[in-house]
């Protein structure tokens, strides 16, 4: 078997031809996640908290791992954006745990300070979006599915590339057997064009992720805002009806 590499400068070239097509285009999905964006910053981070420094930094921490999916996403590399969406879910339920026990926070905070510290610490939050989701699922302003909703999307950002799974690879293959030489040829593709099913499949992920972390990011506060919670309801509403718009075959499996 023999590899053949495109150039380096090629790679970043066919990002950055995707990131400003789809910039420039009318995408409903790009003014979404604009939305998006505006609900953390001018909502979610924009009062008074009752959340530690540490939750807070954590919480940035996940917003900015958000954020750096979507630039991922927009540069046609979805496959890249599920370990971002990953960890992303991580920083922020370990926000959400460290409120809900405070005592979690010195763990985190004193992590590599010595082996026992560090396995202290991984068997408090090896299982933290589960936890997480537990605890949220007890809020008054849950739904009956909250819970299956946040860990189905954790085990899904993993199945998908967060670890090296079939899912992560497979949908990316291509094979071309009619060469003249004789030889098979196998790529595995990495960007996708801007109008393509891949790159909108992608973007739309990054709308089922923020709003999961928003919803987690919410239940850190002590006494949300209602205007707050009718703002979350309203991401969900514009999540579902553009699912309903470019992915019926999808919105009727979960509907």
């Amino acid at each position: 078997m023999k590899f053949n590499i495109d150039p380096f400068e090629k790679y970043l070239e066919s990002a950055r031809e995707t990131e400003l097509d789809v910039l420039e285009s009318n995408s409903p999905l790009i003014a979404a996640l604009r939305t998006y964006h505006d609900f953390f910053a001018s909502r979610l981070f924009a009062e008074q908290t009752s959340m530690s420094p540490v939750q807070c930094l954590l919480a940035l921490h996940s917003f900015m791992l958000y954020l750096c999916s979507i630039r991922i996403a927009i540069s046609g590399h979805g496959a890249a954006t599920f370990p971002l969406f990953r960890t992303a879910l991580e920083a922020s339920s370990y926000a959400f745990l460290i409120g809900e026990r405070p005592q979690l926070q010195r763990i985190w905070m004193e992590r590599n300070h010595t082996p026992e510290a560090l396995r202290l610490c991984r068997s408090e939050f090896t299982s933290a979006v589960k936890d997480a989701s537990k605890t949220i699922q007890t809020k008054r302003w849950a739904t009956a599915r909250t819970a299956d909703w946040i860990v189905q999307a954790y085990d899904a950002a993993i199945d998908f590339g967060a670890h090296p799974n079939p899912m992560a690879i497979w949908p990316y293959v291509q094979m071309n057997e009619d060469r003249p030489d004789g030889y098979i040829s196998i790529s595995l593709a990495s960007i996708y064009g801007p109008t393509s099913y891949e790159t909108s499949r992608t973007l739309m992920a990054c709308l089922d992720y923020g709003l999961l972390i928003a919803v987690i990011l919410t239940s850190c506060l002590e006494h949300p805002p209602n205007e707050t919670l009718l703002e979350l309801n309203e991401l969900n509403d514009l999540k579902e009806s553009l699912t309903e718009e470019l992915f019926p075959e999808a919105y009727a499996r979960t509907s």
